[in-house]
C-alpha cells in the first residue's frame, strides 16, 4: 500500500490501520456519537480512491468519507 493520503482525526491512514476500530458519525448526527445513525466499524480497504469500512450491519465494505470517521 503507497501512501494514502487519507487523515483520520489528523492521522494518516497505513496499512498497519487495517482492521482498527472506528465510529461512523454521520455529519447529521452533529459529533453526537449516541446518535442512532452512529455505526462501529473496521477500516478494511484504503487506496488512492477511499477508504472502507466494514460494519457489523453488512455483508461487504462501504466506501466512508474520513471527515465522519473516529478513531476507536
Amino acid at each position: 500500500m503507497e501512501n494514502s493520503n487519507i487523515f483520520i482525526e489528523g492521522i494518516e491512514v497505513e496499512e498497519k490501520h487495517m482492521g482498527e476500530a472506528v465510529l461512523y458519525l454521520p455529519s447529521h448526527a452533529n459529533k453526537d456519537e449516541s446518535h442512532p445513525d452512529c455505526e462501529v466499524g473496521f477500516i478494511s480497504t484504503v487506496n488512492e480512491h477511499g477508504i472502507w469500512a466494514r460494519f457489523y450491519d453488512g455483508d461487504s465494505g462501504a466506501k466512508c468519507n474520513p471527515l465522519e470517521l473516529k478513531w476507536l
